[in-house]
C-alpha cells in the first residue's frame, strides 16, 4: 500500500519560501517567490503532514514583514518595483 502522507503541496510552498529567502537581494524575484510560497504553504496546511508547511508559512510571513520594513526603511515604493536600481 503506497504511502498517502506525503503533503507535496506544503513542501512546493516550504522550497519556494526558501527561494524568498534566497532571493532577497533581487526584490521582484524574490517578492513573487515568496509569495507562491505563502499561498501553497496556506494549501498544504489543510493536508496531513503538514510541518513544512507551517515552516514555509512562517518563512513567508517573516519576508513579508522584512519587505515592508525595508520598504520604510528606504522611504521609498522604489524598494516594490521591477527595477529598483534606476531609482536607487
Amino acid at each position: 500500500m503506497a504511502n498517502t502522507d506525503n503533503n507535496s503541496i506544503g513542501a512546493t510552498g516550504f522550497i519556494f519560501a526558501c527561494l524568498g529567502a534566497a532571493f532577497f537581494w533581487l526584490p521582484f524575484l524574490g517578492g513573487l517567490f515568496w509569495l507562491i510560497g505563502a499561498v501553497l504553504s496556506c494549501i498544504g496546511l489543510g493536508y496531513r503532514n503538514n510541518t513544512l508547511a507551517w515552516w514555509g508559512f512562517w518563512i513567508s510571513m517573516f519576508w513579508i514583514v522584512a519587505y515592508f520594513v525595508l520598504g520604510l526603511v528606504f522611504d521609498s515604493l522604489a524598494y516594490f518595483t521591477v527595477c529598483p536600481l534606476i531609482f536607487w
